[in-house]
């Protein structure tokens, strides 16, 4: 059993074959950029998105782990290549962004 394919026309520059019409030298349309999506779901209870380089933040009474977390998990997703240091100062733990 053998399938055959015929075309209505000749494939030549700008002509139909079938029901098609080929052309050629039509330029690609440029992209335009597509908007930023906000995030969904909830805000960050952390301050990370407004922290400037050289900028610091102070936690009371959270633990240096959970605030080190945070920073490793959510900064630098935030920021990507930053740097930042987290030091148990007096009476709770501060944060600096570094780069």
């Amino acid at each position: 059993m053998s399938t055959e394919i015929h075309s209505t026309a000749e494939h030549s520059n700008g002509s139909s074959v079938g029901s098609f019409v080929i052309e050629h030298g039509v330029p690609l349309p440029t992209k335009a950029p597509k908007p930023k999506k906000e995030k969904k779901g909830r805000s960050s209870k952390y301050p990370w998105a407004s922290m400037a380089v050289g900028d610091s933040v102070f936690f009371e009474a959270y633990p240096t782990k959970t605030i080190n977390s945070a920073v490793q998990a959510q900064a630098k997703k935030i920021h990507p290549g930053s740097k930042w240091k987290v030091l148990t100062v007096e009476g709770g733990v501060r944060v600096w962004r570094l780069v």
